[in-house]
């Protein structure tokens, strides 16, 4: 049920594993070409994978769409499994993980138009007691689907 000012449809972007390739740069101008009001990223941004300048480089790519639309991504393996384990990422493109209770920034949740984006860490810890796990549920529990009628869940991978 659409709230009073809220626009509709609602136009979202999702890619993922994006990397620097001509077709990267072509998937980029393409998505922005669709006028989204958000992006939503599922992990493996640069594939920097402790080459810090590829960073850079994913920036310069990605920044005539992102610096015009607000973007917002989860993890993916590249990200972490290189001995930066998600700090250039975490620098580079921080998530709203404390508004959102989380202690952790590689997960986080946030209302944003008609959606609750819920961003989930494939490669932390995921069992039941964990905190992301512990997390999730307090999160879930305050989901009102009369106030975001969709609830939207990126992650990288079947956790």
């Amino acid at each position: 049920m659409p709230q009073e000012g809220q626009k509709y449809p609602y136009h979202v972007g999702l890619v993922g594993d994006i990397g620097q390739t001509p077709v990267s740069n072509s998937s980029m101008h393409l998505l922005s070409q669709l006028n989204p009001e958000l992006v939503l990223m599922t992990g493996d941004l640069s594939y920097a994978d402790g080459f810090f300048p590829r960073w850079d480089s994913f920036g310069i790519m990605f920044e005539p769409l992102g610096a015009r639309v607000p973007s917002m991504t989860c993890p993916g393996n590249h990200e972490y499994a290189t001995a930066e384990a998600f700090k250039s990422f975490a620098v580079r493109y921080p998530m709203p993980y404390e508004q959102s209770g989380s202690h952790d920034a590689t997960y986080w949740s946030r209302d944003i138009g008609p959606m609750h984006v819920v961003s989930l860490n494939s490669y932390g810890s995921t069992h039941s007691g964990s905190f992301q796990y512990k997390w999730l549920e307090r999160d879930l529990k305050n989901f009102d689907r009369t106030k975001t009628p969709w609830l939207v869940a990126p992650w990288q991978v079947p956790v």
